[in-house]
Formats: structure tokens, sequence, C-alpha cells
């Protein structure tokens, strides 16, 4: 046998050692339940599991994750402890978008008129649930929800009746300060401790206005996603959006270009507390991380789905939770959680897509939710917990094998 024969023998015996290990973890994981795993047979613990449909997006978190904010289809709002206990629920109220603000004392919800569907408004709750004020923003839909961490602004991006996009700014009173129509509906915005407000809408521009509404910049970012997504850094002294399908732009608040780097149609941008670190998800399954100067510290396909639809980072960027699903004709799919050097760390499987994650901002503890249920971990424990699962051990087992695989 020559030694080309001799090679393609070896090789194929690597593909079926790891076709045996990956399939054999596969079969001895879910023995009877068709491919998705019963609770036992998952390698973490969840705290709590909540039967739940979770709206795209709809969960937030304080910055010491003691609160998670939750919304679900049909108009219902729920705030639970990290135990998963109920602090209190309010039905026919709500829309996808929600967050706290003052550290938990309050809560800011997008919401409907379940008596007048057509009307959007925004509604400011205590941390008891009781309404302190709300303010219609639009009379069909609220597309963008931000607002600064002490709610002294509010930023929304809504439609009117004829379907056109407005921008508007509110002070934490309610107060409209501002509101400035464009032509496409605007689905992202940001907001600035200062009162700037950056907005992506679907007429493939960006805005930038001050807390006056003046605009001082605008760029023709020439992208045809929806997804598209900006983000403004909590010093003010950057912010963030994509172009043209492949380029991540970043600029000052004043309209100066700092840095340009190459990357694949983006769909989600987080930025640390610090500034320091930037955390990328794009419509080509990859996570990126740079630095605030544009330096790329990695990059890695983390799904076999296009989009990595959420991307959720503590306040340092220690620890990055997203989306995944692995295989194409009947996929798996994960929230899972990797460490600021990219490694991964655990995975936890739904039976459904999960389309909302939140993390504490110490990093402790995590929420994900999908149409069926709503998942609140211990982070931390959850590392401890998988470092010592069998699925780290196939997992560990599987890398060894691939790398025989590839020296052949």
């Amino acid at each position: 046998m020559n030694k080309r024969a001799q090679s393609a023998m070896a090789r194929g015996t690597a593909v079926l050692i790891v076709l045996s290990v990956t399939g054999g973890c596969l079969l001895q994981d879910h023995p009877a339940t068709g491919g998705r795993p019963e609770d036992h047979q998952q390698c973490v613990t969840p705290l709590k599991k909540i039967p739940l449909n979770v709206s795209l997006g709809g969960i937030s978190t304080t910055g010491d994750g003691s609160l998670f904010g939750v919304a679900g289809v049909f108009g219902v709002i729920c705030v639970f402890n990290n135990q998963g206990e109920v602090i209190w629920k309010k039905e026919g109220v709500a829309g996808r978008h929600n967050l706290f603000l003052d550290e938990g004392a309050v809560f800011l919800a997008g919401s409907y008129n379940k008596e007048e569907p057509w009307k959007s408004t925004i509604i400011k709750f205590d941390s008891e649930g009781n309404i302190l004020w709300e303010r219609q923003t639009g009379s069909i839909g609220l597309d963008g929800l931000a607002a600064t961490p002490d709610g002294s602004f509010i930023a929304v991006g809504a439609r009117d009746e004829q379907e056109k996009g407005h921008v508007k700014l509110f002070d934490q009173d309610g107060n409209e300060l501002w509101d400035h129509q464009i032509d496409g509906r605007v689905e992202t915005v940001a907001v600035s401790k200062s009162g700037y407000v950056v907005a992506g809408p679907r007429d493939r521009n960006i805005y930038v206005y001050d807390c006056h509404g003046d605009l001082g910049f605008k760029y023709f970012a020439n992208s045809f996603l929806d997804c598209q997504d900006t983000a403004i850094s909590p010093d003010e002294s950057y912010f963030l959006f994509g172009s043209e399908n492949e380029y991540l732009n970043c600029y000052t608040l004043q309209g100066s270009l700092l840095w340009q780097r190459e990357v694949p149609s983006l769909c989600n941008i987080r930025i640390s507390v610090d500034g320091e670190y930037i955390v990328v998800g794009t419509a080509e399954s990859t996570l990126f991380l740079f630095d605030k100067n544009g330096t790329n510290l990695w990059s890695k396909k983390v799904t076999d789905a296009f989009f990595v639809n959420e991307v959720a980072i503590s306040d340092h960027a220690e620890y990055i939770a997203v989306n995944v699903e692995v295989g194409s004709f009947i996929p798996r799919l994960y929230v899972a959680v990797y460490d600021r050097q990219g490694n991964f760390l655990w995975q936890y499987e739904g039976c459904q897509p999960f389309m909302a994650i939140a993390i504490s901002g110490d990093g402790h503890y995590l929420a994900a939710g999908n149409s069926n249920f709503l998942v609140l971990f211990d982070n931390f424990q959850a590392i401890k917990e998988y470092e010592s699962s069998e699925c780290a051990k196939n997992k560990s087992h599987l890398r060894f094998f691939l790398a025989v695989f590839h020296a052949l």
C-alpha cells in the first residue's frame, strides 16, 4: 500500500472515530427524546425554568442581576428576582421592549393599549409595578427604545398612521423634548448620557441628533439589513454602526471617523461599560471582540445559523452570551456562554431558539427565553458544573480527535 493510500485510510479511520465519538455523545446524551433533552440530561442546571412565551429581545436585568424584566407575547410583562419568583406582573399592556433604570428603582416598557391596539406608548413603572406615567409614541407600533441608565433621557423609534418613521426624545418625566420624521421605520436607536441620539432607520442612513434635536451628522450606510444595530460608548467618546454590509465604523458624535474595520453584515453591537471592549454579532454566524481602538482581539464562528440574533455581555465583557444553532437539518438550539478570551464556558439546550438573553453586569446571573420557557441561571455555578460534566469531557475528546484528523 502506497503512502497516499495509507494516509487516506488513516484519515478515514479518524473520521469514523470522530463520528462515533460525536454520534455516541448525541445518542448517549439524548437516548429517547428525539434529539431534545430533558432537564436531567442537561450539562448545567438552571435556577428556575418558568413556562413563558418570551418576546424577541424581551429580557432586561439590573446591574447586580437581582431583577429580570421579561416581556411575553400577548402583552404580558413580568418582573422576577434571580431565583424566578414573581415580584409583579401586568397583562395586556406590554410590547417586547423593556429596560430597568436607576438601578432597578423604575422599569420602562414599550406598550400598547389593549382597547386601542393601534396605539403605541411607553410606560414608566415604579419598583412595585405601579404606573408613574404613560406617553403615546406612535399610532402603529414601537420599533426602537433606548434610555440612559438613570433614565434622564429616553429615545424612541415609532411610526405614525402613514407608516412614516419618527425619532423622539423624552426626559425622565415623560416630557417630549423633540420629534423628527424620517421616511423609514426606526428600529435602531441609541442615546448617550448628554442626550445625543443615534438612529438607524430603514432609509439606510445613520442620523445623529443632539439633545435639542439638531441634526449634527448624517451618513449613508447603504445597509439592506433591517436588523442593523448601533451603539454609543458610555463616555460618549465614540459610536458604532455598520455600513455597506461589510464594515464596522467608529465615529465621534461630532462626525469624525476614528476607524473602520471589515466585518460581515452586523446585527448586534454591545459596548462594555468602560468603553474598552466591543462585541459584534454578525449575519454570517460570526462573533467578534474588538478593543476600543478597533483591534480585532478574536473572532469565531459560533452558530450554524446565519444570524447571531442575541448577544448579551457583562459590564467588562468578562462573559458573552449568544444564541446558537448547531446543525442544519434538525438544528440543536442553545444559549452559549464564552469568556473575554473567546473560550467556550457552557451551554444549555432548548426545544426552540433562544431569542432573548440578558446577563447581569457582574456576570453572576443570566436569563434566556424562547417561545416555551424562561430559564434563569447562576453563571458562576454553571461554569463549575459544566467543567466537571460529561459534556466537557466529550468536547475535550472531540477536540483531540479533530486535531489528530487535521494532522494526518
